[in-house]
């Protein structure tokens, strides 16, 4: 019954090995396993599939590692036990010497998801035994979104002089919202017409079905219990999840949503652990091809920075694939060089510390202020919060897949992750 619906004829269906060995034309993909028994990767190259043992990953661990995630020693142990192993197969030893980065696609399943996989290292001014000193990470939901992505990107230019609409809305009393102004002369000078402030939740949802990028700077929220529920806050309420479900932007397969909100990739440790709704997923459900988001709470004035940087550098290279990936990696890098730990630079984007996360009247809803600090500001790892999805944009039919999610045992992760 599923498959007769249009765009689900291979539902189930797994792709060819031809068909996965292909996606890697653009950088290799590996694929992370885990369960209480064993932990492997699947490395995924254009010569062929590898298996990897991954001994030093324990199923058992994993909880206690995501609860230390800011603690430097976390991206050491990422490194020990995933990257460098990884790295190994790949001959990936040092830091590229020219402008030709290569290109890495993470998907980890199960409890691995959340973990700042794309940060493993040893974060010290002068390492290279890092990740991000020696390739651009990009994550995705599974093998299939790739191969659906690829197929997309050989259809579509996505060239500058294309035109288009882009969306942009900042919330006003946060103090470094005005990166929205700086971004509207970065849009306009790549021919998109700008659309901003649009804040009310009508307008904005009119609007994005004819964008070609959307940004978002704003607030928050995560609802721990329903993560259909969970939304970007507008003037006049919320956008959810569930509403992103309802619209028509899979029509338009517009270019980038980015989300410079805290915790828009953030999934509930307390979740089922196939459960991979969150901000960033549902704008993949809803057509986008590329997601930028955060896995946690992240300042003002870093969100500014690398949200410029990273625009520029897709500008720069005139929307060529891959360059929303590259941007974002060569902000962070930047970000992480200027100083690890010394947020001077930032520090005029605090706001008072009354101001920062609080619950709301429902126990399962967190409201986050985009500015948040956590317990100990001065240790915050900021450049490793950033995450980038790339997403196939076929169409998807939203009302079938929320139907059917009340008729089967599945989650609605399920649909995403095949």
């Amino acid at each position: 019954e599923v498959r007769q619906l249009p765009g689900f004829e291979d539902f189930l269906l797994p792709p060819s090995e031809d068909e996965i060995l292909s996606t890697a034309i653009y950088g290799p993909i590996i694929l992370l396993l885990i369960n209480r028994e064993r932990c492997d990767t699947v490395l995924i190259k254009q010569t062929g599939l590898v298996t990897l043992p991954l001994p030093g990953l324990i199923y058992e661990d994993i909880p206690d590692i995501k609860a230390a995630m800011f603690d430097p020693m976390v991206l050491e142990w990422l490194w020990g036990t995933i990257a460098n192993p990884v790295f190994d197969v790949l001959e990936f030893t040092e830091t590229p010497t020219d402008a030709d980065w290569p290109h890495i696609w993470w998907i980890p399943t199960d409890i691995l998801k959340g973990l700042p996989i794309h940060a493993a290292g040893y974060p010290h001014q002068g390492s290279s035994n890092t990740m991000i000193d020696r390739v651009i990470s990009s994550y995705s939901s599974s093998v299939m979104s790739l191969i659906q992505a690829q197929s997309d990107s050989d259809r579509t230019a996505n060239k500058a002089e294309h035109g288009g609409v882009a969306v942009l809305i900042g919330t006003q009393n946060l103090p470094f919202a005005p990166e929205v102004n700086q971004l509207e002369g970065i849009c306009k000078s790549m021919e998109l017409q700008t659309l901003s402030p649009l804040q009310g939740r009508e307008a904005v949802l009119s609007a994005l079905e004819r964008c070609r990028v959307f940004h978002f700077a704003g607030h928050g929220k995560a609802n721990l219990v329903d993560p259909l529920q969970s939304c970007l806050v507008l003037t006049d309420g919320t956008l959810t999840v569930d509403q992103l479900f309802d619209s028509n932007i899979n029509q338009q397969k517009p270019f980038l949503a980015y989300l410079s909100a805290c915790g828009t990739g953030q999934i509930s440790h307390h979740s089922p652990i196939d459960e991979s709704i969150h901000m960033m997923s549902a704008f993949e459900l809803a057509g986008f091809q590329n997601a930028v988001g955060t896995l946690w709470n992240v300042e003002d004035g870093v969100c500014q920075s690398v949200a410029i940087d990273t625009c520029t550098w897709i500008k720069d290279k005139q929307w060529a694939r891959g360059s929303v990936a590259e941007g974002l990696h060569h902000a962070l890098r930047s970000l992480r060089n200027r100083g690890l730990w010394d947020r001077e630079e930032y520090s005029r984007g605090k706001a008072s510390a009354d101001n920062r996360a609080k619950v709301v009247s429902e126990p399962s809803i967190r409201e986050v202020s985009r500015d948040i600090e956590l317990c100990d500001q001065e240790q915050q790892l900021y450049w490793i919060l950033y995450i980038h999805y790339r997403f196939s944009s076929v169409q998807t039919n939203f009302q079938a897949i929320k139907e059917y999610c009340y008729c089967l045992p599945l989650s609605l992760s399920a649909f995403i992750y095949l």
